[in-house]
């Protein structure tokens, strides 16, 4: 894991705006080249700031491509905050779930490059310690969510289904950007349906 932090957290405007741009160009670079194919070095030709200086901030380029992902869940983790604030009981379940999923599916479409990479770390073994971490922070609002609206439901319960929850969104959400708008919209209207039905399934438990 620690292998993968940064080694130095920017302060300065300047540093955390060179931080970004590294961030950035690798970002772009994954979505032209492949996760694979991109290097530190490349990176470091591609900003113009010396390998010594990306080294300062990173020790490799997995470090670079942790960083990214965290970022990205970090924006995305602000959009659902807000969201999952409104459910409570007196608020319409299928309402909110709505609301989620279009703000996911927003969110995606207009971060496409956060997306390709997400995909690429999640099938890269070294970075387990930094997609797991991430994975667990949304089952963990999808079960606050679900302790709210089914309230009886005993915790491995809650928790199966919102894992559940977890990897349907992701695994159908990251297929919007290869689809054309007809089909991409279809594909987000069936996966409101399937959440509400699994959710309505278990008020019927």
């Amino acid at each position: 894991m620690k292998k993968l932090q940064a080694r130095s957290r920017p302060r300065q405007e300047r540093s955390r705006k060179r931080v970004d741009y590294i961030l950035d160009t690798a970002e772009k670079l994954v979505m032209e080249l492949g996760y694979e194919s991109v290097t530190a070095q490349m990176i470091s030709q591609h900003t113009n700031i010396s390998p010594g200086v990306i080294y300062h901030y990173f020790p490799g380029k997995h470090s670079i491509f942790a960083a990214v992902a965290q970022r990205a869940f970090q924006r995305l983790e602000l959009r659902m905050q807000v969201l999952y604030a409104e459910a409570a009981p007196d608020n319409e379940l299928p309402e909110l779930i709505n609301n989620i999923v279009d703000d996911l599916a927003k969110y995606w479409l207009e971060n496409k490059g956060e997306l390709i990479m997400w995909q690429a770390l999640e099938h890269s073994p070294r970075m387990n310690p930094i997609t797991s971490v991430i994975k667990e922070k949304a089952v963990e609002r999808n079960s606050s969510l679900i302790k709210i609206y089914f309230p009886e439901l005993k915790p491995a319960e809650v928790r199966i289904k919102a894992i559940i929850m977890e990897e349907i969104c992701f695994c159908l959400l990251r297929q919007l950007f290869t689809l054309k708008p007809n089909d991409a919209r279809r594909l987000i209207a069936e996966l409101k349906s399937m959440l509400i039905n699994l959710l309505a399934d278990m008020g019927n438990n």
